[in-house]
C-alpha cells in the first residue's frame, strides 16, 4: 500500500568526501542492518546529496543488499532528506 513503511535500518557512515565545494557535494559511503519486510538484511550504500533548499538535501545513490540465504539484490534510489539538529542527515527514498 502507497505510504507503508516496508523497512528500518540501522547503520553508520563509513566514510565520506566532498565531491564539489560549490555545490555543496557530498558523498558517503554506508554499512546498515536491519529488516526488509520482515527478512534480516546487511546492506552497503554509496550516495551522493546536495542542498536544494535551507536544512533540505537530494540524494541519489546506489547499493547492495544481502539477506535471507545470502540471497544479493542491488539497487539504485533516489530521494528527499533533512539534515537533524545533530548534523546527521534522514532520507526517504523512493
Amino acid at each position: 500500500m502507497f505510504g507503508e513503511q516496508i523497512s528500518e535500518l540501522t547503520g553508520k557512515v563509513m566514510g565520506s568526501r566532498v565531491l564539489d565545494a560549490e555545490g555543496p557535494t557530498i558523498e558517503a559511503s554506508e554499512s546498515a542492518s536491519g529488516n526488509v519486510r520482515g527478512t534480516r538484511i546487511n546492506e552497503s550504500r554509496t550516495f551522493a546529496a546536495k542542498p536544494v533548499s535551507a536544512g533540505v538535501l537530494h540524494g541519489v545513490g546506489q547499493g547492495v543488499m544481502i539477506g535471507g540465504d545470502s540471497e544479493m539484490a542491488a539497487f539504485r534510489g533516489e530521494g528527499i532528506g533533512r539534515i537533524t539538529a545533530n548534523a546527521h542527515s534522514v532520507f526517504y527514498l523512493s
